[in-house]
């Protein structure tokens, strides 16, 4: 009784999003998942297999990708309400800004590394 109404919602919310969600925003949202998958990936086989050898190098990776994710899902929230509530922003401004602090995040992840 619920998978139905749960696969009949999904197929409304996926239908929903292909057709009022633009491209640029679809290529934000899929840059997140995949530093979100590369996150759970860098966990799992950090603890399954107990490579966590060097232990810094491990720690930068996940931190990379899940700063990653973070910056990615500032910009979308950014981007989407770029008219009501960032409208002293213009989009230059904010790519300019994710950019800035990617820039300054894999810096530090180069740094922990050592």
């Amino acid at each position: 009784m619920i998978v139905p109404n749960v696969k009949a919602a999904y197929s409304h919310a996926l239908a929903k999003y292909s057709s009022e969600t633009p491209e640029k925003m679809k290529m934000v949202d899929s840059l997140a998942l995949l530093s979100l998958a590369l996150f759970v990936v860098q966990i799992a086989y950090g603890i399954l297999l107990g490579k966590r050898d060097p232990f810094n190098s491990f720690i930068a990776g996940t931190f990379c990708s899940l700063g990653i994710f973070a910056l990615t899902i500032s910009l979308r929230i950014q981007l989407s309400n770029l008219k009501e509530s960032f409208s002293d922003y213009s989009q230059k401004q904010l790519l300019f800004e994710y950019i800035i602090g990617s820039l300054l995040m894999f810096f530090a992840c180069f740094l922990l590394m050592g």
